[in-house]
C-alpha cells in the first residue's frame, strides 16, 4: 500500500477471509436448538455468545478509526455536504434495485424488491473505488461524500433488513403441481 493512503485494505481482506471461513454453512447454526433441554452446544451462557458481537463491533471501530478525516473544506458547507451524501446515497441504492425490473415470472414482485433492498448496506465496490481514488491523489470533499454515503448505507443496515422482513413476510410461494403452478400463501 501507497504509505500516503489512509486507508488500510490489508487490515479489512484478512478480516474478510476469516469471516468467511469461520462462518457456518446453511443449517449449521449451533444455536438453533439452545431453547431445547439437552441440545445445547457452542457457548452456553448469553455472556459467551456476546463475544463475536463485541469483537465485530470493535473491528468495525478500528475500521473507521483508520478512515480520513472527514472536512468540508471551503469549498462545501456542512448542510450542502449533507445533502450531497443523501442524493448520492439514494442514486446508489436506486441502482441496486435493479431486480425488481427482472425475473418477473421467477419471483413475486416483493422477492425481487427486497432482493434490491438487500443490497442496500452492500458497499465493497464503493469502498474499492474509494481506497483507488486515495491512491491516485484524488480527495477533498468528492471523496468525503462518497465515504460519508458508504457509512450511511452501513448505519442503515438494520432498518434495510427490517424492510426486507415485512416485504417478505406473506410472499405467495409458488409450489409445482402436476405441471400447473399453484400459489400458496407463507
Amino acid at each position: 500500500m501507497n504509505d500516503v493512503v489512509p486507508i488500510h485494505i490489508e487490515v479489512l481482506l484478512p478480516a474478510f477471509v476469516l469471516g468467511c471461513m469461520l462462518a457456518r454453512p446453511k443449517g449449521q447454526d449451533s444455536h438453533n436448538d439452545d431453547l431445547r433441554e439437552g441440545h445445547q452446544e457452542g457457548p452456553k451462557s448469553p455472556d459467551e455468545q456476546q463475544v463475536p458481537t463485541i469483537i465485530s463491533g470493535a473491528f468495525m471501530v478500528f475500521v473507521g478509526l483508520s478512515m480520513p478525516l472527514i472536512t468540508t473544506g471551503p469549498e462545501m458547507s456542512w448542510g450542502s455536504l449533507a445533502l450531497h451524501v443523501l442524493i448520492v446515497t439514494v442514486l446508489a441504492n436506486l441502482g441496486k434495485m435493479f431486480p425488481l425490473c427482472v425475473y418477473r415470472h421467477e419471483a413475486h414482485w416483493r422477492e425481487r424488491l427486497a432482493i434490491g433492498i438487500g443490497m442496500w448496506p452492500r458497499g465493497e465496490v464503493g469502498a474499492g473505488v474509494l481506497v483507488i481514488s486515495l491512491g491516485y491523489g484524488i480527495g477533498g470533499s468528492m471523496v468525503t461524500v462518497v465515504a460519508l454515503s458508504l457509512a450511511l448505507n452501513m448505519l442503515l443496515t438494520g432498518v434495510s433488513i427490517y424492510i426486507v422482513k415485512r416485504l417478505l413476510a406473506n410472499v405467495p410461494i409458488k409450489v409445482e403441481q402436476k405441471g400447473q403452478a399453484a400459489e400458496l400463501v407463507a
